[in-house]
């Protein structure tokens, strides 16, 4: 399988990230530093919203461990960037690349 060349994620090799799987203890995971090209992560970091405008349109927890946690789930309501990385990460070639290394083929995104 050929490296991924999803844009604004970094290229991987695909069978060099399987390897590390199948390797990792103590069990299967993978690390994959600088996995955003650099100005796409920047643009990523500054388009979070503060924890103040995330309450108005997420939903918040009230449970021991999930205290202050705000979840958005509306795509709609992400900042472009965010939405952007989304995408990405829900792209046909990304879930390939995973479904391969982590051996779960016709993987899906959430």
């Amino acid at each position: 399988m050929p490296a991924t060349d999803t844009r604004h994620i970094s290229p991987i090799d695909a069978e060099a990230l399987r390897r590390q799987v199948r390797q990792a203890q103590p069990f299967p995971h993978c690390i994959i530093d600088n996995f955003l090209e650099e100005g796409f992560s920047q643009r990523v970091l500054g388009a979070f919203p503060s924890y103040e405008d995330a309450m108005k349109v997420g939903r918040s927890f009230s449970a021991v461990n999930e205290q202050r946690k705000v979840q958005v789930t509306d795509a709609a309501l992400f900042p472009e960037p965010i939405a952007e990385l989304n995408r990405v990460l829900a792209s046909e070639d990304f879930l390939q690349l995973l479904g391969h290394a982590f051996d779960i083929p016709h993987l899906l995104a959430d």
